[in-house]
């Protein structure tokens, strides 16, 4: 995935204060625990953008989560 993506997906992930620490910071363990469990608010977010909904549609099975 692009850097520009990467970048992008962070920053969404951010707005959700569940997967952010006190300081602001993504935090990976949440996210991912989230994915596994395919957490419908986790999803809804991921869609609500269009960059990132078009990106995760065309590369369905090819996940990767940094």
């Amino acid at each position: 995935m692009p850097k520009h993506f990467h970048e992008k997906l962070i920053n969404l992930l951010k707005t959700d204060r569940r997967f952010i620490d006190d300081e602001g910071e993504r935090v990976k363990a949440v996210v991912m625990d989230r994915a596994w469990k395919i957490d419908h608010d986790l999803v809804r977010l991921l869609l609500r953008d269009s960059a990132v909904n078009l990106t995760f549609n065309n590369n369905k099975g090819d996940l990767q989560w940094h």
